[in-house]
């Protein structure tokens, strides 16, 4: 992993590009909304690098995503497999955002299951901005929610995830974002017998 993905610090254009990141998902029309975005929109001179590497990874993820997986119907299904690309590819905020919306609807156990994923997320997002701590405690938080399933929970990879984060908590408590560790794998096994989020 490379630096983290950062997001700007006024809250109204980090909703504003993560909604447009995660409306490209949706459809064609979402992907011309981020591209309209991307093309129209005012960033402060010290964001331009870091708004324009979120938007070319929304770009890649919505390709990938369409690529992949425009067939799935399963609301739970389809949010996993957006939060899995979005997660492996750094926008950890657009995961959390895609998750939690199917989070609300969600009974147990997979309510469960995808709050431990969406603290994870979260968790990664501290991490890359700096607050370690919260990042600890989130990862936590999801290691002891996901920790309770088997090793393969409505197709995500539990057990994989898992092991990867072990190193990303370590990078937590000594208190920085590592350059050098890959991603923990979020990877989804579709229905269809679809394996996304391992290489993208």
């Amino acid at each position: 992993m490379t630096a983290p993905l950062l997001v700007s610090r006024s809250l109204a254009l980090r909703d504003r590009v993560a909604a447009a990141i995660v409306g490209a998902l949706e459809g064609e029309l979402g992907v011309l909304e981020l591209r309209r975005l991307a093309a129209t929109f005012s960033v402060p001179p010290n964001e331009v690098d870091a708004i324009a590497r979120r938007l070319q990874c929304g770009f890649a993820v919505a390709e990938a995503y369409h690529r992949e997986a425009p067939w799935l119907a399963a609301a739970l299904e389809r949010a996993l497999v957006q939060g899995a690309l979005l997660f492996q590819s750094g926008l950890f905020f657009e995961a959390h955002e895609v998750l939690e919306a199917v989070w609300y609807e969600l009974e147990e156990p997979q309510r469960t299951v995808v709050q431990g994923l969406i603290q994870i997320a979260v968790g990664m997002h501290h991490l890359g901005h700096e607050n370690p701590r919260g990042a600890v405690s989130l990862f936590a938080s999801g290691r002891a929610k996901l920790a309770r399933q088997g090793p393969v929970f409505e197709g995500v990879e539990v057990s994989a995830l898992l092991v990867g984060l072990v190193t990303w908590e370590v990078a937590a408590v000594a208190g920085r974002w590592s350059m050098t560790l890959a991603l923990p794998p979020f990877v989804v096994r579709t229905a269809a017998g679809h394996r996304i989020g391992a290489a993208f």
